[in-house]
């Protein structure tokens, strides 16, 4: 499990999230951001506060942004 719980939280949802997450940095090191973008929104939607989701996403539309714009 990526987290100790300390309070109650729900283990299987913690888990689905982390690994959403890594999914989404898999995806974004194999240079596939549309689905490296999809899986940190799914983090994002599951867990508002995911700050390295967040940043990671952001970095996926500007790349994207920028493929668009050369070609």
């Amino acid at each position: 499990m990526p987290d100790m719980s300390v309070f109650d939280t729900d283990m299987a949802l913690q888990n689905r999230i982390h690994c959403l997450y890594v999914m989404g940095l898999g995806h974004l090191g194999l240079g596939r951001k549309e689905n490296a973008a999809r899986e940190f929104a799914q983090v994002t939607a599951l867990d508002p506060n995911h700050q390295n989701a967040r940043i990671f996403a952001a970095y996926c539309v500007d790349a994207q942004s920028a493929e668009r714009k050369e070609s």
